[in-house]
């Protein structure tokens, strides 16, 4: 059975929430005033292209496993995006890398975990690769270039937010 995330009692006084005190993604406590709210998740993950080819890793673990997908992950509370998606490619790819730039920004992406629905907003780096010598790791069970026509043709991308970014992928990076 899927579930929007929905607390209980209040993180500050632990006092348990009434039915009222929960609107949508804000939780509102009656004894203490404190607001929580449920914001989206922030990911950042890599575009990476060489020779008009795209790389994307084969998810080794759910939520999608065995779907294709970007190597990327969530950012964590006092780091920056930029720094995020250089650590998760060194983690999945096994290799140093570089951000050459923003590519977009998308969502939001529905993200079932532990069978709790949750949201996140994805940044997407153009990124250099420092060298060639990849080597899957950590979430990455595989990896693989895909040419546009292949890309055009996926079928098992991991997120359905992420097919208009492999469109645009294919029309802006892609010949």
């Amino acid at each position: 059975m899927l579930n929007n995330v929905v607390y209980r009692y209040c993180p500050v006084c632990g006092q348990e929430y009434e039915a009222g005190q929960i609107q949508n993604f804000t939780h509102q406590c009656s004894h203490c005033g404190f607001n929580l709210y449920e914001n989206a998740n922030t990911t950042a993950s890599g575009v990476i292209i060489s020779d008009n080819q795209l790389l994307l890793i084969k998810r080794a673990h759910n939520p999608k496993i065995d779907c294709w997908d970007f190597p990327g992950g969530f950012v964590e509370p006092k780091e920056h995006p930029e720094r995020a998606v250089v650590r998760e490619i060194k983690e999945e790819l096994s290799v140093d890398s570089e951000v050459e730039r923003l590519f977009g920004v998308y969502g939001p992406t529905e993200y079932l975990y532990q069978n709790k629905l949750r949201y996140n907003c994805d940044l997407y780096y153009l990124i250099k690769l420092k060298n060639t010598q990849l080597s899957p790791g950590d979430d990455a069970k595989a990896f693989r270039w895909f040419n546009k026509s292949e890309l055009e043709e996926l079928d098992k991308i991991a997120f359905e937010s992420q097919v208009p970014l492999v469109k645009d992928i294919c029309q802006q990076l892609l010949v």
